[in-house]
Parts: C-alpha cells; sequence; structure tokens
C-alpha cells in the first residue's frame, strides 16, 4: 500500500542530520519545522552555519524563511512556538532576557513585559518553586510586569495568549519601561 502524504526526497550518496532537517523546512509547516531546526541548534547536534552552508544549495524559499528565525537561546519549544506566535502578530520579542538580580526571563515583549512559559513538569522540586516564587518577586518589586503562561494556552489556544498580551501591554504601557540587565 502506498503511503499517500509522503514525499520521497531522492539522494545521492550520504543522507545527515542536517539533510533531514533542510527536508523539513521544505515539507512541513514553517513553526513544525522551525522547533526541530532551532532544537537541534540549541542542542549542539548542529550549526546554523551548518545549515546556512547546506541551504545554500537548496533552491527553496521556505528553508531560508525558517532558518531565519532560528534563535538560538530558545529555552523550549512552547517558547519558540510563543515567540514566534507573539512575532507573527507585530509583537518585539526577545529570548532569555537578563534582568540583574532576577537570572533571565523567557520572553521579553516590547521591552516592557516579561513572559515565563511554564509547563507541568516546570517544578521539579521544593528548591526550584522557591527559586521561582523569589524570581517573581523580584521582577515586580523592579515594576517587571510578568506573565505565566502554559504549554496548553500556547499550543491551544494562541490567539487566547496573543489578546491577554496585547491586554497587559495596554494596560502597562503608561508605566516607564525596565531595562533589561540593568
Amino acid at each position: 500500500m502506498p503511503l499517500t502524504d509522503c514525499v520521497v526526497h531522492r539522494v545521492n550518496g550520504s543522507y545527515d542530520l542536517v539533510d533531514a532537517l533542510l527536508s523539513c523546512c521544505r515539507c512541513l509547516p514553517d513553526v513544525e519545522a522551525l522547533v526541530l531546526v532551532e532544537s537541534a541548534v540549541v542542542l549542539k547536534r548542529t550549526t546554523l552555519g551548518q545549515l546556512r552552508e547546506r541551504a545554500s544549495t537548496v533552491r527553496c524559499a521556505r528553508v531560508g524563511r525558517v532558518l531565519e528565525r532560528i534563535n538560538p537561546l530558545s529555552g523550549s519549544m512552547t517558547e519558540t512556538i510563543g515567540r514566534v506566535c507573539l512575532q507573527d502578530a507585530g509583537f518585539c520579542v526577545q529570548c532569555q532576557v537578563k534582568v540583574a538580580g532576577v537570572g533571565h526571563v523567557d520572553l521579553f515583549v516590547d521591552g516592557m513585559l516579561g513572559i515565563e512559559v511554564d509547563s507541568a513538569q516546570f517544578h521539579s522540586d521544593r528548591a526550584a518553586y522557591r527559586e521561582d516564587r523569589r524570581r517573581w518577586n523580584a521582577l515586580t518589586s523592579e515594576a517587571v510586569p510578568v506573565l505565566r503562561v502554559t504549554y496548553e494556552m500556547v499550543i491551544h489556544e494562541p490567539e487566547a495568549f496573543i489578546a491577554l498580551v496585547r491586554r497587559t501591554l495596554e494596560r502597562h504601557a503608561s508605566a516607564p519601561a525596565v531595562a533589561p540587565g540593568r
């Protein structure tokens, strides 16, 4: 029985991880391909340079589009999808922004709003839970509004996620922005 949802890519010679990732860029929706390719870069299985070099031989605009969106600072698949979702909605988004006395914030939106993307397995123990609350309190004391969003919201309710971010930014727009890393 033939596979109907499968595209066979003929290759001459070896087929390595970079080839597989570039095939993902050609065949998968952009965000799905980005999650795979960005994860490989973050985990140091390949480099952006290796991907770009090999992609220069591929005539496919989709590949370039995906590679341009890679952020090697991304901390998780959910952060990647959240970042792309917000960028596509017109927001300026930074990853893993360092805030003095706090540490990093998963996403920082429009230079004003911190977003922590949490999964159900986020707190591995009581110490991690306490550290999370210390960081949240430090951000609040520095007047940095922080949203804590779940995997489910980012993945299954992206419109609600964007609306929450937009509403929060509008509400805090009159407050002075806090510069990261000060």
